[in-house]
């Protein structure tokens, strides 16, 4: 019998790259590329945020007055508007357009005249040119997902390459403090596929998140953040988000809505729990 390699030896990257190229939980448009989203899914999106979270990643980061924040993957300004409050000034990035638009919006209503926006893919992002050399606090919040995308076209077929060194290290480039966020709780989405009789092929877990900066030479810090309060939104809403994942048939949103109905305790979990990696530069 061949004798198993050791674990050093294992390639963590090219596991993360393999488990996101099947992931279900990838949003694609008709046309291959990653799925946008519109300004009013955008504002559904914030307005079912969950609003003791970004007061919990604040009380861990601890932004100063003379902070530069940089915010990848920013989406409609959860911890963005908040931390806007807090520090000198936030460059805020996202792919999403829509998303950039709800966010001026209410940087706009709340008076936050300090949030510059970058409509771009993270790895597409030039430093010195869209944004700045040097930032006190670069964080990847709930964007772990899409932190590594970039997308091309080959032969005139759209492809996803996702690596997450590259972005690691660009986040490392320009950062004195990393952070990067993402779910703990429970993936109750592997539930509403096997709901619908679909496969369900899931992120690449913390664990590995966590041997890829291993490999890196990244020795990153980790916390929990629990929070009290249940799922935001109710099942129609979450109605709406799986059928902008999944693309569902009007029998299949019955299935799910009706799964939804009768497993609320257990879908809206009561507790919902986030880790944190973070690390100085």
């Amino acid at each position: 019998m061949t004798p198993k390699k050791p674990a050093t030896d294992t390639d963590w990257h090219n596991i993360w790259q393999r488990m996101m190229s099947k992931c279900s939980a990838i949003g694609l448009g008709e046309n291959g590329y990653l799925k946008q989203w519109s300004i009013d899914e955008a504002r559904d999106y914030l307005q079912h945020a969950h609003t003791e979270y970004p007061e919990a990643l604040i009380d861990l980061i601890k932004i100063d007055a003379e902070d530069a924040v940089l915010d990848i993957g920013c989406g409609p300004g959860v911890i963005a508007l908040p931390f806007s409050k807090l520090a000198k000034a936030v460059t805020a990035v996202d792919s999403s357009s829509g998303m950039l638009q709800v966010l001026r919006e209410n940087a706009k209503a709340q008076k936050s005249g300090n949030i510059v926006c970058v409509n771009k893919f993270w790895r597409d992002v030039r430093v010195s040119v869209d944004i700045n050399t040097e930032y006190d606090v670069v964080v990847s919040s709930n964007s772990i997902n899409l932190l590594a995308s970039r997308e091309q076209t080959i032969n005139g077929k759209p492809l996803q390459d996702w690596s997450l060194v590259d972005a690691i290290a660009k986040m490392n480039h320009v950062g004195k403090r990393v952070y990067l966020t993402f779910h703990l709780s429970r993936d109750s989405f592997s539930e509403v596929f096997k709901v619908l009789g679909r496969e369900y092929n899931p992120w690449p877990n913390h664990m590995i998140m966590h041997n890829v900066l291993y490999q890196m030479g990244i020795r990153p810090n980790f916390n929990v953040i629990a929070l009290s309060n249940r799922r935001a939104g109710d099942s129609e809403t979450w109605l709406r988000r799986i059928d902008w994942l999944a693309k569902l048939s009007l029998k299949e949103e019955e299935l799910v809505l009706e799964y939804l109905e009768n497993n609320k305790r257990r879908f809206y979990d009561a507790h919902q729990l986030w880790g944190v990696f973070w690390w100085r530069n």
